[in-house]
């Protein structure tokens, strides 16, 4: 018999990186795993069912080859910049001139 292991919400957080509120909006529209009930206070979800949500997130994705990702570049500082344009941590685009 294969080891259950029950993941908690930190597990969930630490595994999928999503917070709480989207995972229930994700389980409400029956896009995640629902929770199983361990007490009457607490739940957890099943290990094989989110590794399995994983699997499937993976395989619904395109993959970006680096000649599709050669126009981005992510600096030092928290920036990322794509088509010439630089969107800095503040959230504000800025136009970047090409170096002569």
């Amino acid at each position: 018999m294969k080891s259950l292991k029950i993941y908690r919400m930190p597990d969930i957080f630490s595994t999928t990186g999503l917070k709480s509120s989207t995972i229930y909006k994700l389980v409400r529209n029956k896009e995640f795993p629902p929770p199983i009930k361990l007490t009457s206070r607490s739940s957890g979800w099943l290990s094989h069912d989110i590794e399995r949500w994983l699997e499937s997130r993976l395989t619904d994705q395109p993959v970006l080859k680096s000649a599709e990702t050669e126009h981005l570049a992510v600096t030092a500082s928290p920036t990322l910049v794509a088509d010439g344009v630089s969107v800095a941590r503040s959230g504000r685009p800025q136009k970047i001139g090409r170096a002569k």
